[in-house]
């Protein structure tokens, strides 16, 4: 497996698990135990983390790729 492709797979594993944990907060606060205050700082948690994580690895794959250009790594 190719580095980029590795990155990409937690790229999206990261995006995945931040929006659980934002439905999560959904569920928090709609839900059986109906905690406010908790689901919306999971809801925030879980969306910013997801942000984060999708914006930080896709810059760190364009520099992977830049990096592997340079090398004349394919």
């Amino acid at each position: 497996m190719d580095s980029v492709v590795i990155m990409k797979i937690l790229q999206i594993f990261l995006t995945v698990f931040g929006a659980i944990i934002a439905i999560w907060g959904i569920y928090d606060m709609y839900g059986d135990g109906q905690q406010n205050s908790t689901g919306i700082k999971k809801i925030l948690g879980g969306a910013s983390g997801a942000a984060i994580a999708f914006f930080l690895m896709q810059w760190a794959i364009q520099q992977v790729q830049t990096a592997q250009s340079m090398a004349g790594i394919k």
